[in-house]
């Protein structure tokens, strides 16, 4: 009787999700603590593109960097020991590390704070960036408006506001943070890297 084998079906990976979250990574006294800190440091205007030229239309924020220091190690031990949690249980990206000191970012309702339609993806010396990471530094009574969008799908989907809360999502993911029209919203961001998908 002719039998010719069929090879074994490869494992078939659940897709990843939008977005993975985590509340409680920081206290509430942690979160002041780091506020602070970064309301000492100086602001820039946010720019974008590759020659990163200010362009209100596209963003309309500022920035502010807490470069790892004897200060700062501590946020950055809590934030890199929850991204591995974070990826390990929904991405299980290879990844190895931050591209970018902690960007703590400001978007007033004064001045209608946004960030248009854009993703995260970048490509250097052989990695890329795989996942970028939101931590909401904002009471959400304290403005309207600010909602970070992602859109995976053709439908944008809106993140919860939860003050403390570590968002992870693909960096390949388009989203925007819409116009703060209320107070101030805040954010502690970041992208991680690691060797190019295959």
């Amino acid at each position: 009787m002719f039998h010719f084998p069929i090879p074994p079906r490869p494992p078939i990976l659940p897709a990843p999700p939008t977005c993975a979250w985590l509340d409680g990574a920081f206290t509430p006294q942690e979160i002041d603590r780091i506020n602070v800190l970064a309301q000492a440091m100086p602001a820039k205007r946010v720019g974008v593109g590759q020659d990163l030229h200010v362009d209100p239309l596209v963003n309309r924020s500022t920035a502010r960097w807490l470069i790892p220091s004897e200060q700062t190690h501590w946020i950055y031990a809590k934030l890199t020991a929850a991204i591995a949690n974070l990826n390990a249980l929904h991405f299980r990206y290879e990844i190895t590390g931050l591209d970018e000191e902690l960007y703590y970012v400001t978007y007033d309702g004064g001045d209608e704070g946004h960030y248009d339609w854009h993703a995260d993806s970048h490509h250097d010396a052989g990695f890329t960036r795989k996942l970028s990471v939101t931590v909401q530094m904002s009471d959400p009574a304290g403005y309207d408006g600010g909602e970070l969008e992602l859109n995976s799908g053709g439908r944008p989907e809106s993140m919860p506001k939860n003050k403390g809360r570590i968002l992870l999502f693909p960096s390949y993911t388009v989203h925007r943070v819409r116009p703060v029209t209320r107070g101030v919203r805040s954010a502690l961001v970041s992208w991680i890297v690691g060797p190019p998908f295959r």
